[in-house]
């Protein structure tokens, strides 16, 4: 039998049902207009609030792991994310359901993120108690019994209810497809609706973020999610990381050429709230040394860093230590400030540019440092 929102549905004892509905009193447009709108409470700045709910898809190999498990990281301990900005602006508790990683991928970039300060102002012992990661290839996972199905009303009852019984404050679904084994027709709306049942059962309590893999793009049409366009429906916002192909010459950063992870942003649902966060449309990252996002440039007329991604001791710090620039002009173009500026910071910081790893093209600038 075919998944559908009517084969899934739950049993309910008709008279309790009618009861509830009974005592529930609808409000007026008088009662609304007496209300004053909830504040904003952001979970993960800027797109992110309390009790929301937002996409996040691309194709294999373009950093939506990296990416999803920082944000893990960041929300749990409080923390900005190094190049992209994105900032938690306090700690709390977090449980990431990752249904196609393996261990060694889990463990080795869990370590790498916590090592290389990756999360900028992290306080990592609120991190290291605050996050849960739920995992398919955990070992410890108890023999003989199936993983979690979000596709079956059971499994989304007993995650709501558990995430409003602990206390979490953001969950991450990782991802779709692996998450949900009875879906048999991802373009179809009725199974769709059927799995989106949890996400508006998890936003009541907590906010929640769904990564999900996209479809590439054909002729004429651009690249965008994967499945039924009722995805799309419980979001405030939907963004896709576009891939930056091999070839790229964005790739060749003023201190080095960055292979492996990149993405361009692609918004395929602005914004209801927060009408600046679709200005991110364009901006493109590189996933460099140490677990840190790189910006690179992006179509001319458009900003090379984001706004809210400022130039702090720490991110100054990470980019000297990135061994990856010979000159401060060099760093200074790269972080998209005043040359003077770099070197009366790094003069304050006491820092001085490293030796660069080893095949970095020499600068042809003859001015050298300033």
């Amino acid at each position: 039998m075919p998944v559908t929102a009517e084969t899934l549905e739950v049993p309910v004892d008709l008279e309790r049902r009618r009861a509830g509905l009974k005592a529930y009193k609808p409000k007026t447009l008088g009662d609304y207009l007496e209300l004053e709108p909830p504040p904003w409470e952001p979970v993960l700045e800027p797109f992110l609030a309390r009790k929301s709910a937002m996409m996040i898809w691309s194709q294999p190999g373009v950093g939506k792991t990296w990416l999803g498990l920082q944000i893990a990281v960041a929300v749990a301990g409080g923390g900005t994310i190094q190049g992209l900005g994105w900032k938690a602006p306090k700690p709390c508790k977090v449980v990431l359901f990752d249904g196609e990683n393996g261990q060694f991928t889990l463990i080795s970039r869990l370590r790498a993120i916590m090592a290389d300060n990756a999360i900028e102002g992290l306080d990592v012992e609120a991190a290291k108690r605050n996050l849960t990661i739920v995992s398919r290839a955990d070992p410890e996972w108890p023999q003989g019994l199936d993983f979690y199905d979000l596709s079956t009303p059971a499994d989304q009852r007993i995650i709501a209810e558990t995430v409003e019984a602990k206390g979490y404050g953001l969950v991450i679904l990782d991802n779709i497809s692996s998450l949900a084994d009875r879906f048999t027709d991802e373009n179809s709306n009725d199974e769709a609706k059927a799995f989106l049942r949890v996400v508006m059962a998890i936003k009541r309590v907590a906010s929640v973020i769904v990564m999900h893999h996209s479809r590439k793009a054909q002729q004429g049409m651009k690249e965008t999610f994967r499945g039924a366009s009722a995805l799309e429906f419980p979001f405030e916002f939907s963004m896709g990381l576009l891939r930056i192909a091999a070839d790229d010459d964005r790739r060749d950063l003023p201190g080095g050429r960055i292979d492996g992870a990149g993405f361009t942003i692609s918004i395929s649902k602005p914004h209801r709230d927060r009408v600046e966060v679709n200005a991110l449309e364009g901006l493109a990252f590189l996933l460099g040394d140490f677990g840190h996002w790189l910006p690179v440039l992006p179509a001319e007329g458009q900003r090379v860093l984001p706004a809210n991604a400022k130039v702090t001791d720490e991110r100054l710090r990470a980019a000297v230590t990135s061994r990856r620039f010979r000159t401060q002009r060099q760093l200074a173009d790269y972080l998209g400030v005043n040359p003077s500026q770099i070197t009366r910071r790094m003069r304050g910081l006491g820092l001085t540019l490293p030796e660069p790893l080893e095949g970095l093209a020499d600068d042809d600038d003859d001015e050298g440092d300033f």
